[in-house]
């Protein structure tokens, strides 16, 4: 499944013993849950990819960035904060700015054209186009989940300013740990199971393009008992079951190899 925060992990196959071989790509993207990453952005987008244009390389000798243009149709919105700015989300070719560090990063972010995209990002400065950074969120639309696709139209939206997400990992094994992974009232845990093989730092999009919650999850508020938890489905059930299958079957459902 080819989602991305920079999701380029593009070997990746839900089954037992499987070997995923990934460059690190970003590690300094922090992990984030798709949900988080909405509400930390200036926009929210389905757009689709008309064309791209030239690639250029900042001067920067210590952290060169290399800067990508498209020119985009936006199809759909489900985040714009432009009406405080000025920007006309849907005016014609909206142009989009794909920007990555050369030396953070081993492995390009390249949008398709004629492919439909979830993207989200920032505006830039002078509020004449959009950007992706590296550590932005993008997803090939035909990937995005049926809860993805609600957290995008509404659930999303509706708690960034009610929940936040709190990241566990590392906790089987430390007391420590433990300990200091708790919610309260307005945090829902999150504690991405695959992290807890892997013999080398993981990127996001390994992250998020395997974990359950990051697929079928959205933390939300409750009235009734005043509180943010997850909003379970059916398919978080199944994707857990698979997940615990493959685990007894092969002990470590994913193996990695690090560069």
């Amino acid at each position: 499944m080819a989602f991305s925060t920079n999701f380029m992990c593009p070997a990746l196959i839900l089954v037992a013993a499987t070997v995923v071989t990934c460059l690190n790509a970003n590690k300094s993207c922090k992990y984030q849950h798709p949900q988080t990453l909405f509400c930390l952005s200036d926009f929210a987008i389905k757009a689709r990819i008309i064309s791209m244009g030239k690639i250029t390389v900042t001067n920067d000798i210590a952290n060169p960035v290399q800067i990508t243009s498209y020119k985009i149709h936006v199809k759909k919105f489900f985040l714009d904060r432009s009406n405080s700015i000025g920007f006309d989300m849907w005016q014609k070719n909206v142009k989009l700015q794909v920007e990555q560090s050369l030396v953070a990063s081993k492995s390009a972010i390249t949008l398709q054209p004629k492919s439909t995209y979830v993207i989200f990002g920032s505006f830039s400065q002078d509020r004449k186009h959009l950007i992706l950074k590296q550590c932005g969120f993008y997803a090939p639309w035909h990937n995005i989940t049926r809860e993805q696709r609600f957290g995008l139209r509404h659930a999303y939206n509706d708690n960034c300013h009610r929940c936040n997400i709190k990241l566990c990992h590392n906790v089987e094994n430390n007391k420590d740990k433990k300990k200091l992974c708790t919610a309260n009232k307005n945090e829902c845990l999150w504690k991405p199971k695959v992290m807890a093989f892997s013999h080398c730092p993981l990127n996001s999009s390994v992250v998020i393009s395997t974990d359950c919650h990051a697929l079928h999850s959205t933390c939300a508020y409750h009235s009734s008992n005043q509180r943010c938890t997850w909003i379970y489905s059916k398919s978080v059930r199944k994707c857990k079951m698979e997940y615990d299958r493959d685990l007894h079957r092969s002990r470590s459902p994913y193996k990695y190899h690090c560069k």
